[in-house]
């Protein structure tokens, strides 16, 4: 706004010039002048003023009437045709009213009326407001100066103007109307003309015509150019939001995907129609992306230009041919045509126009079949088109709004479908930002889908060459159209990515997420094309249609397109990692360590991507800069090897290869030599791999039938036989071999990065999370700038999605700081540079290093090149006693896999176990005896339960068995250790089988482990008194409370609620203690104030203060007690708005207060019943100051208070000596088994 303050500078940005306080500006001999110390607006004489009111700075109107009259004369009107404040009598509704600005012709006849407004701000909304009425009510002032200056002799405009001073520029805004046009004629009054202007011309304006590069006097004769365009501004994001979803709602648009895609084809069109004009001189440019008007334009014409556009755009842009006939196209196929020629070529077009248009086609937001439902459609076409016909796509440099607004659309017009992710762009970010900066590097997407990788990478480094690759028609047009939108105008190739195509080599960057379990995919390739991929080979031709390992010929792929040294970050499922069969994906692990160095692997939670469920990984990768000569090189070591020749290892690279791996393995060097050289020592058979090898190759062997074999004697069958038994050992030791080699070989030590598997912990990784409320669906970003309410999560509009992520706080990356120390991306990238940066405190419990060489498990039988992220570097467990497989002395076997908690039935006579434990009972029973039940899967892996009686355990659980020489007390004290087990996976770790059998486990004689399990059970003994005593000793405390006789208060009356909070977001440098509701032992009244983060870093749940002697309530599901109370107040400690903080008055003392939350049943059912019926059950403050409870005298109070403290005393005593037990049996196995 211009205003008295800031109109001296605006004059000047003008080009107006002071001189003792008086400015001056000339202008097409004409002078204006603006007297600061009178505050006057001096006008060129021959200006007619009829009211001198306008001539001072006492309404900031006039400042716009002085800017709008020093517009015009720059455009080369005459002063002596301007005339401001014009008046007529407008009759009994308007009385009297005065034009702001008149423009007349050499005839002194009016041609344009100027009303004009300040611009709308926080306090006013003048333009706005006029704007309004008049599009709304025929009772305008416009329409009232126009009746009584109407001619039918010439051109009249109207105008509705408007400027402002912002950013150091002075903007103008206005509207144009053209009042002379076919109709006008008839109007005999204000309102009649005001209807013409809405029934036939739809009561449309223009935002040019009367500036720009118009001749003066020549109003609204000009063609629509590049310059007339505006750039996509900060404000426009919310209007075009709402308009769009106006719009689709106004017309009873139900299908926002499809609507989403017409919206693609028209912004194909307006960036087609831009570029059209950019390579023209200014004098031949005409956008056709515009609608004139229905006074100058047409909606079959406008169609037809549109389709032109489309057609053109596919073919430059996709490559794609577009079938278009135009008019002239007919009128060329009808010039050799004799007979009736004009009526059969009128027959021709009537038909032609009704296939064109009124049919679905391109631009059919609603179904079109007829005339009547193309005008239907026309309306919302219209208005779609006039979203963005004003606005500049086309940009030299990026335009972080419209790419802002591109998501917005995008976010809410594409659904995931079967083997998509549609990437959320906190991970699109952290992948990138994980990759080192090259210079003009060679960037590949070959599943680009939208194009979000390629957009955010231009982002970072506008250098790149950027190609993208879509097999989905829509994705691909999609794509295109945001790149423009990013300004970065990336290559689309619309094709299937695992096709050649030509000149598509020598990549330096891939980043992608290609799709994952798409069945049949190799039948779209042709026989050649299948035949480029060494993966094929493991096919079976008889099963293409079922094959759907796609994410595996994707990993080929990128073998083949990056050059040396390139760079990677793919994100895979995770079951990449581990898959066995079919054996695809063991040959695509061995395709990935013959070709790239393992950097980093992160393994995010199914919530990642929202429904789909499944857990991915993100490989970060670098190929390998000389790929074919170091795995051949190994190869032939290797093979030296297995033929005796130990000589090649010295010409290598200086290390022992074979030293290493015999004492990776625990082979003695001297036997594994023997052994290479086909003498297999008897010491070397007692080593527990090679006796499982000797198992397994006794399971195969065959005798021989031959009469050769029969005519040996038996130690020549033996011999034989043992000859066999290398050769096969050979084969195994052969690829583990190489394998480490390649491995053992990497210097770079891989970062594993795994999300935390608990839901809540995990949207706090990612800093989102996936809602599916109504109206609100979609990604939700854990903002840390929302102080508006009391939510957790920051639900927003859709156009401020995109600030929160700009603020958003996750241990990935940090978005102000792309090269944070304390951030996993950090890491990563500097991990690529083999540089080992310090793991922060913070970040522990997330990431580590690890050798790539102890990702592979060695010991398995069947070597699958299985990349475990649970393993730790290797640990080798010693004892006094034999160590033993635990498969040798128990039985392992599944538990009912085809059974589930559906079979649960309440009260019934046998036990049954799940992952979770003895969680139910069932009318009949599998097993009898004892056993150990050890969870396979899930939160509680590797949790054993003692099973005794008659009991079952169902799916996700595994069945351990003493064989002899074991009691199954001791393996249950043994092993029931969630650290002792070998698991796989992250998100939902589990326990394999073969893994479990695998484990290894001290064997004491019978006699030791009796003795063990008699001190072991003398403690458990001690441990069941203590905790009976503590039950009882609770159960006491809750007959205090629930036995209190006394009448009953709202606790409205009695306490306050939340009255202190701050932003620590103000305070950015200063480090908090962070309380949130997992911070709070449930039950117990236990705080954890370990959680410390710096103020820039809280969330924008972090704002409650608890002052001292004050109870603390989780309001959400707090039937679990997450209940405390503060003694004393922790210096620069927050809560989070999870909790309500509860304040004491003077009629009640604050720990009954805590005690009546902690044990009071009536209270807890008044919580139970206020609390909704929902997955996220909680209660608000208006319920809390609702609840009653019984209030009897202080002086009562506090005697209940000092009962209950003795009783805790007693509780904490008996609960230290409880906490002893599980350290001294630790301590007590360890000894007595000889543990290091």
């Amino acid at each position: 706004m211009i205003t008295k303050e800031n109109f001296k500078e605006a004059l000047k940005t003008l080009g107006f010039e002071e001189n003792n306080e008086i400015l001056t500006k000339t202008l097409n001999n004409a002078t204006l002048k603006v007297d600061f110390k009178a505050q006057k607006l001096i006008y060129p004489s021959d200006l007619i003023i009829n009211d001198k009111t306008t001539c001072n700075f006492e309404k900031p109107e006039n400042f716009v009437v002085f800017e709008c009259v020093h517009r015009l004369l720059n455009q080369g009107y005459f002063s002596k045709h301007l005339e401001l404040e014009r008046k007529w009598q407008l009759g009994r509704e308007l009385k009297s009213g005065k034009a702001d600005i008149c423009i007349k012709n050499n005839e002194n006849k009016i041609i344009c009326i100027i009303e004009c407004k300040t611009p709308d701000n926080k306090e006013s909304k003048e333009y706005s407001k006029a704007k309004n009425l008049l599009e709304t009510s025929p009772h305008n002032q416009l329409f009232s100066y126009y009746q009584q200056e109407k001619s039918n002799e010439f051109e009249q405009f109207l105008a509705l103007y408007t400027s402002e001073f912002k950013e150091h520029k002075v903007k103008e805004t206005y509207i144009l109307i053209g009042v002379s046009k076919k109709g006008y004629e008839k109007a005999s009054s204000a309102i009649d003309a005001w209807n013409v202007w809405q029934k036939d011309y739809h009561g449309e304006h223009a935002p040019f015509g009367l500036f720009e590069d118009n001749a003066p006097y020549e109003i609204g004769k000009k063609k629509v150019t590049l310059d007339s365009l505006k750039p996509i501004n900060e404000s426009d994001l919310k209007s075009k939001y709402h308009e769009f979803a106006t719009i689709l709602r106004q017309h009873n648009v139900s299908g926002r995907e499809n609507a989403f895609d017409k919206l693609i084809n028209l912004l194909l069109c307006k960036v087609s129609d831009e570029k059209n004009n950019s390579i023209k001189d200014k004098e031949n440019q005409e956008l056709q992306f515009f609608w004139k008007g229905f006074t100058f334009d047409e909606p079959l014409k406008f169609c037809d230009r549109l389709q032109q556009l489309y057609q053109q755009g596919m073919k430059e842009f996709l490559n794609e041919d577009i079938t278009y006939i135009s008019e002239e196209q007919i009128e060329e196929a009808f010039k050799l045509f004799k007979n009736k020629k004009n009526e059969t070529k009128d027959t021709i077009k009537e038909y032609f126009t009704q296939l064109k248009y009124y049919s679905s086609n391109d631009f059919a937001f609603i179904d079109v079949h007829n005339e009547e439902l193309f005008k239907k459609n026309f309306e919302v076409l219209l208005k779609m088109v006039k979203l963005f016909q004003n606005n500049k796509l086309l940009e030299s440099h990026e335009n972080q709004f419209l790419s802002d607004l591109f998501e917005g659309f995008l976010d809410n017009g594409i659904k995931q479908s079967e083997g998509q992710f549609f990437t959320p762009l906190v991970i699109v970010k952290f992948i990138i930002n994980s990759l080192p900066y090259l210079d003009k590097p060679k960037v590949l997407d070959y599943a680009c889908g939208a194009g979000h990788f390629l957009n955010e990478y231009y982002k970072i480094n506008p250098k790149a060459s950027i190609v993208g690759i879509e097999k989905e028609y829509r994705l691909s047009k999609v794509a295109k159209v945001s790149s423009f939108m990013y300004g970065a105008n990336s290559k689309i190739i619309y094709n299937d990515a695992l096709k050649v195509h030509k000149g598509l080599k020598d990549f330096n960057v891939l980043i992608a997420n290609p799709p994952y379990s798409v069945k049949g995919f190799l039948s779209t390739l042709n026989e050649s094309e299948r035949q480029n991929f060494s993966l094929y080979a493991n096919c079976d031709e008889k099963s293409l249609e079922s094959i759907n390992a796609i994410e595996c010929f994707f990993i080929e792929r990128a073998t083949q397109l990056l050059e040396h040294n390139a760079l990677a970050g793919i994100i895979l499922p995770s079951s990449i990692l581990s898959k066995d069969t079919p054996i695809l994906y063991t040959k695509t692990r061995e395709l990935l360590l013959k070709h790239f160095k393992i950097i980093a692997i992160t393994e995010l939670s199914s919530g990642t991507f929202g429904k789909t469920g499944t857990n991915t990984i993100t490989l970060f990768l670098k190929k390998k800069s000389n790929t074919p000569k170091e795995h051949k090189h190994f190869e032939n070591l290797v093979n030296a090897w297995l033929e005796g020749d130990f000589k090649t290892n010295g010409d290598l690279i200086g290390q022992d290869y074979l030293n290493a791996y015999c004492e990776y393995r625990n082979f003695n060097k001297q036997d594994y030599k023997a052994f290479l050289q086909n003498d297999l020592l008897e010491s070397l058979k007692e080593n527990e791999n090679f006796k499982d090898y000797t198992k397994a190759f006794n399971a195969l062997y065959k005798e021989p039938k031959t009469k050769e074999f029969k005519e040996l004697n038996k130690e020549q069958q033996l011999a034989l036989k043992e000859k066999e038994l290398i050769k096969f050992i050979k084969l195994k030791e052969q690829d583990k071999m190489l394998y480490f080699c390649m491995t053992y070989h990497q210097q770079e030590r891989v970062l594993i990065v795994k999300s935390p598997n608990k839901s809540e912990e995990a949207k706090k990784f990612l800093g989102y999370e996936w809602s599916s409320r109504k109206g609100s669906e979609g990604i939700k970003y854990l903002n840390s700038n929302n102080t508006n309410n009391d939510n957790e999560i920051l639900e927003n509009q859709e156009e401020l999605k995109y600030e929160g992520l700009k603020n958003i706080n996750t241990p990935l990356y940090n978005p102000n700081d792309l090269d944070d120390k304390t951030k996993i991306n950090t890491l990563i990238k500097s991990n690529f540079n083999n540089e080992i940066l310090q793991i922060p405190s913070e970040l522990k419990e997330f990431v580590r290093y690890a050798n790539l060489v102890d990702l592979l498990d060695f010991e398995r039988l069947e070597f699958n090149k299985a990349l475990n992220l649970t393993s730790k570097n290797k640990v080798e467990i010693k004892s006094k006693y034999e160590l033993v497989r635990l498969g040798e002395v128990a039985s392992i076997d599944w538990g009912n896999t085809k059974l589930t908690k559906e079979i649960y039935k309440e009260n019934a006579r046998y036990k049954v176990y799940s992952a979770s434990g003895q969680d139910g009972t069932i009318d009949f029973y599998e097993h009898e005896g004892e056993a150990v039940i050890l969870s396979a899967i899930g939160a509680r892996c590797g949790k054993c339960f003692f099973a005794t009686d008659k009991w079952t355990a169902i799916k996700n659980t595994i069945i351990i068995k003493a064989k002899k020489d074991i009691l199954i007390r001791y393996l249950f004290e043994y092993i029931n250790n969630e650290t002792f087990w070998n698991k796989s996976g992250s998100a939902q770790p589990f326990i394999k089988l073969g893994s479990a059998s695998a484990q290894k486990i001290p064997l004491p004689p019978l006699e030791i482990q009796e003795q063990i399990l008699s001190h072991l059970q003398e403690l458990d003994i001690k441990r069941e008194v203590s905790q009976t005593k503590i039950n009882a000793l609770q159960q006491e405390i809750t007959n205090i409370i629930n036995n209190i006789n006394a009448p009953l208060r709202k606790l409205s009356e009695l306490i306050k609620i939340n009255t202190t909070s701050i932003n620590p977001l103000e305070t950015p440098n200063k480090k908090f203690i962070y309380i949130d509701i997992d911070s709070v032992n449930k039950g117990t009244g236990i705080i954890d104030y370990s959680n410390i983060l710096q103020g820039s870093n809280a969330p924008s749940r972090a704002r409650r203060i608890a002052p001292s002697h004050s109870v603390i309530i989780s309001t959400v599901r707090p039937y679990l007690k997450g209940f405390a109370y503060i003694e004393k107040e922790q210096q620069d400690c927050i809560f989070s708005t999870g909790f309500a903080i509860l304040e004491s008055s003077e009629l009640i003392l604050p720990k009954y207060l805590y005690f009546m939350f902690m044990c009071l049943k009536d209270l807890m059912r008044q919580m139970e019943n206020a609390m909704p019926k929902s997955s996220y059950p909680s209660i608000n403050k208006k319920d809390i100051e609702n609840f009653t409870i019984p209030l009897p005298p202080k002086e009562l109070q506090q005697e209940i208070i000092a009962q209950i403290e003795i009783l805790e005393k007693e509780i904490k005593t008996l609960q230290n000596e409880l906490n002893t037990i599980a350290p001294q049996k630790e301590r007590y196995l360890k000894e007595q088994l000889g543990l290091e």
